[in-house]
């Protein structure tokens, strides 16, 4: 891992526009929770502030270290840019629901289903918005479209038989 760190830091220094290196950097420091992970993510978004996945890395860094406001921020620019983006709506759900904002949070879930309706864990999370709002009919045919999407979803399958009793 030092080796890499040097050799991507060395490529900065030869061509400090290497967005990849910079990504790199940053996605190594991250996986070490380093405070340097989102300087280096800062650098890649300068370098290229249309490409999500260095917004994305540095939000869910802000997010894992619970700099909820910086990682907001960042998932909302990724939208600004790229409203299809599945899991910027997703996480700000999921920040939504974690404070018990369940209509913002379903909203958001809601969001990102219209860009993917493919993604089971966003309905999943929808209906557990719903439930936890006591629209028991609403949960059941979000968690029916996970399992549809997936039928070894067991957080559906247990939201499923929760509703059912």
């Amino acid at each position: 891992e030092k080796e890499a760190i040097s050799s991507f830091q060395t490529a900065i220094e030869q061509n400090p526009d290497d967005y990849d290196a910079y990504m790199q950097l940053g996605l190594l420091y991250a996986q070490n929770n380093n405070k340097l992970a989102p300087q280096y993510l800062s650098s890649a978004i300068h370098v290229n502030d249309k490409k999500a996945e260095a917004w994305y890395a540095r939000a869910m860094f802000y997010q894992e270290n619970n700099l909820l406001e910086k990682a907001k921020a960042d998932y909302q620019s990724i939208l600004s840019f790229d409203s299809t983006y599945f899991d910027a709506w997703y996480n700000l759900g999921y920040l939504q629901y974690q404070n018990n904002n369940y209509d913002s949070a379903y909203y958001y879930f809601d969001k990102g289903l219209l860009s993917n309706y493919m993604q089971a864990k966003g309905y999943y999370m929808r209906g557990l918005c719903m439930e936890q709002k006591g629209e028991k009919d609403k949960a059941l045919a979000d968690y029916q479209s996970a399992l549809k999407l997936d039928e070894t979803y067991a957080l559906a399958e247990q939201g499923l038989a929760r509703i059912k009793k």
